[in-house]
């Protein structure tokens, strides 16, 4: 293993508590697991006061949970187990054959690489110890939705990465990167991610917690290389600092980790929308990207969308809603219009916080009228596409994403703007009101994908 600079193994001292205790989340997991998977300890069970727990070879079962909750152990749980099915690298790659043959977009992505075979050959090379593949057989079996996006994450990060002419050794790290991105979300309450009502701040900060667990993880592996768990720790940081954990910035930010950011961006948009539509959804959320990484990827979606031609897709015959599109248009002029009083003010505003919200609204007021919808009055741009199916449906899909991007906004800065402490201004009394308004206007979707942390009033 690289050593580690200081600053990063500050960061797993602060988080090794986690790894110690092996939180809850990870142990439900494991139990659910055991009713289905016979697993069995391999080696004594011994708390961090060295008290015998458990002798080897007793078969791990639901009425152990409370003894294994009240004590620390004195090793990684992945360390102590055999699961009898355990997930093999043969069994990722025969799943991500089958992801192919299901999914136009990976057909897509294949067909533009210069070898179809590139990502999957780079992931088959991918060595992961007997702990890691632990982990990825609870993943696969608990959250097969979060398994099948890690191994659509790793193909696209390659995609991507060989698109900037990253190969060989590199290549493979990227690869791994990506395919083990999200074990910190194993450790998280997986009702956080499917809830239907709003988030606490509290709750929003165990989510915000998952890249730092992951890296902890990563870094007590030896075979994963410093690089790949400093990608994975940056997989949500952003090139201006509105990302997490850190909100670390430019230069502070790796090559590897910056190319995984904009492939889980990406692969998230195609997981929802069809290739055609995926370069217009990207233009409203790339401006806090890396500039290099983002060409690249418009590079690769100009050659998938030759390629979606003779792939049957689920666009013939849809039909687009037209009161939800109506009901957009309208929520979208109002927050822009509102924004149209405040922006203004931001664009060299002494914090750095007012100017990245700036940035980042400007950024999907452009994706809006690249799109040819004028951002304060949708409505009236969106009627001369009336009778013209393919357009509106665009429009409608781009309307979704620049309200799940203003949502994203909006959690960015009242994550790193304290209004309550900072001394009141015009400006910050202004700002504060706008982002409760857009917040409500939001929240009148009833969609959690619009991600508003809805704080009490």
């Amino acid at each position: 293993m690289v050593s580690m600079p200081v600053r990063l193994l500050c960061l797993v001292q602060d988080f090794n508590f986690m790894l110690a205790s092996y939180d809850r989340f990870y142990l439900e997991h494991v139990i659910e697991l055991s009713k289905t998977e016979k697993i069995v300890f391999i080696d004594n069970v011994l708390t961090d006061k060295n008290m015998m727990l458990l002798e080897r070879d007793t078969v791990f079962n639901p009425h152990i949970y409370d003894l294994l909750r009240k004590h620390k152990l004195q090793k990684p749980l992945d360390d102590l187990i055999f699961v009898s099915h355990r997930l093999e690298m043969s069994d990722v790659i025969a799943r991500i054959w089958l992801l192919i043959k299901q999914t136009p977009y990976l057909q897509a992505l294949c067909k533009s690489l210069p070898q179809r075979e590139l990502a999957v050959n780079t992931i088959s090379h991918v060595a992961l110890s007997i702990v890691l593949l632990n982990k990825l057989t609870v993943m696969q079996r608990r959250l097969p939705d979060l398994f099948d996006h890690s191994i659509q994450v790793a193909m696209m990060a390659v995609a991507i990465g060989s698109e900037l002419r990253v190969a060989g050794p590199l290549l493979t790290m990227l690869a791994t990167a990506g395919l083990l991105h999200d074990l910190g979300e194993l450790h998280i309450n997986p009702q956080l991610y499917q809830a239907k009502t709003k988030l606490s701040e509290t709750e929003w900060r165990e989510i915000y917690t998952h890249p730092l667990i992951a890296f902890a993880i990563l870094n007590q592996c030896p075979e994963i290389p410093i690089p790949v768990a400093k990608a994975v720790l940056e997989h949500h940081e952003r090139m201006n600092g509105s990302g997490y954990p850190q909100g670390f910035s430019g230069n502070k930010l790796g090559h590897l980790g910056r190319i995984l950011a904009v492939a889980e961006v990406v692969t998230a948009i195609c997981q929802k929308e069809p290739v055609a539509q995926v370069a217009t959804l990207f233009k409203s959320c790339n401006s806090n990207l890396d500039d290099n990484v983002v060409k690249a990827v418009h590079a690769l979606l100009r050659r998938m969308i030759t390629q979606i031609s003779p792939i049957k897709t689920d666009l013939a015959g849809a039909v687009v809603d037209t009161a939800e599109l109506s009901q957009l248009c309208r929520m979208v002029t109002r927050i822009m219009r509102a924004w149209k009083k405040l922006g203004p003010t931001l664009d060299e505003h002494p914090m750095e916080r007012a100017r990245r919200l700036f940035e980042r609204i400007t950024q999907i007021q452009y994706s809006l009228l690249d799109a040819g919808v004028q951002p304060d009055d949708c409505e009236e741009s969106v009627k001369k596409f009336v009778g013209e199916t393919e357009p509106l449906r665009e429009i409608l899909t781009l309307l979704r994403e620049v309200c799940f991007q203003l949502g994203a906004a909006i959690n960015e800065t009242q994550r790193g703007w304290n209004f309550n402490a900072e001394k009141k201004s015009d400006t910050t009394i202004a700002v504060d009101k706008w982002l409760r308004q857009t917040r409500n206007t939001l929240n009148q979707l009833g969609n959690a994908n619009s991600q508003i942390d809805e704080e009490e009033d």
